[in-house]
């Protein structure tokens, strides 16, 4: 079950995405978009006051009542805000911080002198676009305006674009204590191929050279959501780090039978773990979730390999010290062969190793990307 922080913080994922682009939106993403707002806001029992009551953070919506953006001669939309983060708009003293109850009943949208507040555009956008009612006839006729009208449908698309920037700011302090994702300062790679899927083979990687070495780490964490393709070789590549040109730190590989395999030279400290699959870890073209972590000890480390709900973790003994990464290279090894096919959605490095922290981003993951498993 997915509880209600991550599911705040998925939400609060999908609206920051209008604030610092434009995004082409038709009916249906305005649609889907009023849904997370309605729950966000105007639910019997709204999501952020569930989570606020153990967070309590201060929520103030920025709204500007001075802009007016024209759509046509009859409709205008109201109350914009500009931005370059979602933490804070620009010339933040003309732009007016309102309570929830206060910023729901703000003018957002203007259609021939009559005014829509942000509370009537949530609902009629989710009544029209997002499925509450399938009627649209009465739909219709309880606004008394013709939703199919062109420019009075991108009038409320355009409020309700507007809607969910202004919401992703006000809540972007509540998301962020809700956040499975790691502080910015312990997370030293983040590939996310949102919104679509990047398809690697062995003609198809992905390099990334530390040219600063700034990174000195003894701990560190891999997570990804991927979906497998068929393989041709015995061991397939993943992922590989170099601690320096010919210095091969861990590799994670596959099996042809299906078996994650982690093979670590760190400090010259040689280890190979594997994750057996028992037939059921690697379903071709299913997404999986992987996560790795390596976590210093008194005496060595503690190496956590994981699949789904199939999870190993083995102590080893030795003296690993810190590694500083030199070169990362995804569906390859070092010498860029013997690449994993892979569909890849998201892939973090992660400069520590907390059980928790895995935990958390595991539901997250299970909640965005529709695992199933």
């Amino acid at each position: 079950m997915i509880n209600a922080e991550i599911a705040l913080f998925a939400d609060w994922s999908e609206l920051k995405k209008y604030v610092t682009s434009v995004r082409s939106t038709d009916a249906i993403d305005a649609g889907q978009l009023s849904l997370r707002l309605r729950r966000l806001l105007l639910d019997s029992s709204p999501l952020i006051h569930i989570v606020n009551r153990t967070k309590k953070r201060k929520l103030h919506f920025p709204y500007q009542p001075r802009i007016k953006e024209n759509i046509s001669d009859r409709v205008s939309v109201l109350g914009n805000v500009e931005t370059n983060d979602v933490a804070k708009p620009i010339n933040a003293n003309s732009v007016t911080g309102h309570s929830l109850k206060s910023f729901l009943q703000q003018d957002i949208l203007e259609i021939d002198g009559c005014k829509h507040t942000v509370r009537t555009v949530i609902k009629e956008v989710a009544n029209r676009f997002g499925g509450v009612h399938f009627d649209f006839s009465s739909a219709q006729l309880e606004g008394g305006l013709d939703p199919a009208a062109p420019d009075v449908a991108q009038g409320y698309i355009g409020a309700i674009c507007t809607i969910a920037k202004l919401v992703s700011i006000g809540i972007h302090d509540l998301a962020n204590a809700c956040s499975p994702l790691p502080p910015y300062d312990d997370c030293f790679g983040h590939f996310s191929s949102d919104p679509g899927v990047i398809d690697f083979d062995s003609n198809h990687l992905l390099e990334v050279i530390y040219e600063d070495q700034k990174y000195t780490i003894d701990a560190l964490t891999v997570l990804a959501v991927l979906e497998m393709k068929p393989q041709q070789v015995d061991e397939s590549v993943l992922f590989t780090m170099q601690s320096g040109p010919d210095q091969e730190a861990f590799k994670i590989s596959f099996s042809y039978d299906g078996e994650l395999i982690l093979d670590l030279n760190w400090t010259d400290n040689q280890n190979r773990m594997i994750l057996h699959d028992h037939g059921k870890v690697r379903p071709i073209g299913k997404k999986i979730f992987l996560a790795i972590s390596i976590e210093p000890t008194d005496d060595g480390i503690t190496i956590s390999m994981q699949i789904n709900a199939n999870r190993k973790e083995q102590s080893v003994i030795g003296n690993f010290g810190k590694m500083i990464p030199y070169r990362s290279i995804l569906a390859a090894d070092s010498e860029n062969k013997n690449g994993c096919g892979v569909r890849l959605f998201e892939l973090m490095l992660i400069s520590t190793a907390d059980r928790q922290q895995i935990q958390g981003y595991q539901q997250y993951a299970y909640y965005r990307y529709s695992l199933d498993y």
